[in-house]
């Protein structure tokens, strides 16, 4: 199965993970500080849910850093940044279909 046969929602989250791992690594080497960059760019997917789930907030506001945490945010990030490429892939895909019905129709 070629990339042109693939549905608009799978195309999107790929588009958007890619996107959102090429930032957070061309960012590594700019960053410097308490925060570096590229965690604030790897974590942005985030901040749509961590006011919906009071248990996640939690989970960054603590001050320990340790590898299962850092783990568990890279992990929800990209999984988060693949969610909403997908939507977005959705959306344009229904629309796309929608003209092509309307083309369809106006031809008959």
């Amino acid at each position: 199965m070629s990339w042109k046969n693939w549905p608009y929602w799978l195309k999107g989250g790929i588009i958007s993970l890619s996107i959102q791992i090429l930032l957070s690594i061309l960012t590594i080497p700019f960053s410097s500080g308490i925060v570096p960059i590229s965690a604030i760019i790897l974590i942005l997917p985030l901040v749509p849910i961590v006011s919906l789930i009071p248990s996640l907030n939690n989970f960054l506001n603590n001050n320990s850093s340790n590898i299962f945490q850092i783990i568990t945010l890279v992990v929800i990030s990209l999984i988060m940044a693949f969610l909403i490429g997908a939507i977005i892939g959705w959306i344009y895909g229904k629309i796309k279909s929608r003209g092509e019905n309307k083309e369809g129709q106006e031809a008959r």
